[in-house]
């Protein structure tokens, strides 16, 4: 088995600067010298809601594949991550091995953890990508899986899915919202809602909830609505995997 180094970064778009959420778009991989340059990003029509103008973001997205079509080299990449305006970021480059000269199967692993659009099906993809994320945090005891809070006003049991409390106090408690009932949105949104101003109400923590909303244009608008219930509540948002490891313990 051979292996190379490779570097990479996150494409992101900043949402709202004041609170820091970003939406990641993509990653870039490439060789220290530029000679071998992928990129893979969303699609135009899998932008998040919170992306606007969406036109101007997509083309972007756009330029960079010409860019990288060019060969970017990674210190090109770093020069690439200081000079584009606020929202619309490159981070850092950072290095990662590539393993058999495969440079198409490192930029999917890397798309896979930090870029991909969430698939269907239930809580636990997720859940358990965010404990893949965190096992080495959770294995040291830095983080905290379906940790129970000390107080409830309402006099319930209050669970959070991921904890970080090594002075932190951060919880991270996920919500599934990618559903095709309307009011069912509604109702998982005003019932974690509840639970978010109950905890907070009792527990001197910061409460983030990873909300897993529907990527279809049809649902935006009730997205946007149960949005705005989360944040009523004094809940923060997060709709990454990656997104919620950087706020326990910071980004990887």
């Amino acid at each position: 088995m051979s292996i190379t180094q490779g570097y990479y970064s996150v494409l992101k778009y900043r949402a709202d600067s004041v609170r820091d959420e970003t939406k990641n778009l993509g990653v870039i991989l490439t060789s220290a010298d530029g000679k071998i340059c992928k990129v893979k990003h969303v699609s135009a029509g899998s932008l998040p809601e919170a992306v606007q103008p969406k036109s101007i973001v997509y083309s972007w997205l756009e330029s960079l594949d010409a860019r990288c079509d060019a060969g970017i080299s990674s210190a090109e990449l770093e020069t690439l991550s200081s000079e584009l305006w606020d929202t619309l970021i490159v981070t850092s480059p950072k290095r990662t091995a590539v393993l058999n000269e495969d440079w198409n199967a490192a930029l999917m692993s890397l798309w896979k953890s930090f870029a991909a659009p969430p698939p269907g099906g239930g809580r636990g993809n997720f859940v358990s990508a965010l404990a893949s994320r965190l096992r080495a945090e959770i294995n040291s005891h830095v983080v905290y899986r379906d940790h129970a809070l000390k107080s409830s006003t309402a006099g319930i049991p209050r669970r959070v899915d991921f904890f970080a409390n090594s002075g932190a106090n951060v919880g991270v408690d996920h919500l599934k919202l990618a559903l095709k009932k309307e009011d069912e949105i509604w109702m998982r949104a005003d019932a974690e809602a509840n639970k978010v101003r109950d905890i907070l109400e009792s527990n001197p923590v910061e409460l983030y909830v990873l909300c897993e909303f529907s990527q279809e244009r049809t649902m935006q608008d009730v997205n946007r609505a149960a949005r705005a219930i989360l944040l009523k509540s004094n809940a923060k948002i997060v709709e990454s995997v990656e997104d919620a490891k950087r706020v326990l313990v910071g980004a990887p």
